[in-house]
């Protein structure tokens, strides 16, 4: 083991935590967890490792909970009929997603691909409903963060298609000019 391994593994895994512990505490619905709730949370989350190009959920699936990137690339991508798919982000390390499905069983809006070997962290809705019951305190701090992030991430959608609405309107507005000075 060389001297650079040793200090990288000191300062990427601080406090003594585990991998898992570590890539919860990074997860803004988990930020600012005392140490014995991250240890709380750790106990609930499930491990799993995914293939190259295996599919972590399907558009249209239940949703059942979020998932955390620890390793490996995972694309999200939206079906648009038969083979025709469309990439709409790669997230890696550190990276989360399905969050809203903590709070609602809606259908998936979209797939969730291995990009290649990936270990990813699933927090399920009813690991939160467990945590509700047992650690209501821990379950209140998490659900008000994760109404925090659900609603940046829709300020943030908002705001681009205001943009795009904006665009459209520029668009046909130069459409009509060209066309009545023909």
């Amino acid at each position: 083991m060389n001297s650079d391994s040793i200090w990288s593994n000191i300062f990427n895994n601080r406090r003594g935590e585990s991998k898992a512990a570590t890539a919860i505490r990074n997860v803004p619905i988990f930020e600012q967890l005392s140490k014995k709730e991250l240890a709380a949370v750790e106990k609930l989350v499930h491990t799993r490792k995914y293939d190259t190009d295996e599919t972590i959920f399907n558009e249209k699936d239940p949703g059942g909970g979020m998932y955390i990137v620890m390793e490996g690339n995972v694309s999200i991508v939206k079906n648009h009929g038969g083979t025709h798919e469309k990439n709409l982000v790669t997230l890696e390390h550190g990276d989360f997603f399905g969050e809203i499905a903590l709070l609602d069983e809606s259908p998936r809006t979209a797939t969730a691909i291995s990009l290649g070997d990936s270990k990813i962290l699933g927090f399920y809705r009813t690991d939160l409903y467990e945590l509700v019951e047992r650690r209501p305190k821990l379950a209140i701090k998490i659900i008000v963060n994760l109404a925090r992030v659900v609603s940046e991430r829709l300020r943030h959608s908002n705001s681009q298609a205001q943009e795009l609405r904006e665009k459209l309107a520029s668009y046909d507005a130069k459409q009509s000019k060209d066309e009545s000075s023909e």
